[in-house]
């Protein structure tokens, strides 16, 4: 991954200092800022988690092949979607009922898969 550098706005007080407003001192020191904040986010990479409403949920479906999933996803409000991010055999997730705000309700048409989703 590339590393972003910071752009430095110390030229622009040393070369126009005297002509530069307080207005556009401040302006600069700020931009100096959401500058580096941004760089700081970007070099450090970014997730799921970090940038949506959602959580990261881990659950073994049922031994019975397209047998309902009950799991518990710990929002505020009940999630509409989910993706599937790894899964440990050759099965198909799928929604069986509509989100609430306390679970998820899916099955999978194989026994036993080790699942991780993140809903949304």
């Amino acid at each position: 991954m590339p590393e972003f550098k910071k752009i430095s706005t110390q030229g622009l007080f040393t070369q126009y200092q005297t002509k530069l407003r307080q207005f556009d001192r401040d302006l600069l020191v700020l931009l100096e800022d959401v500058f580096t904040n941004l760089i700081n986010i970007l070099n450090g990479g970014t997730n799921f988690d970090d940038n949506f409403e959602g959580t990261t949920l881990t659950y073994t479906s049922n031994t019975t092949p397209n047998t309902q999933d009950t799991i518990a996803h710990g929002l505020s409000k009940a999630p509409s979607r989910f993706i599937v991010l790894s899964i440990n055999k050759g099965g198909v997730v799928y929604q069986s009922a509509t989100f609430d705000a306390v679970n998820v309700y899916l099955k999978n048409t194989v026994a036993s898969v080790a699942t991780t989703i993140f809903v949304f």
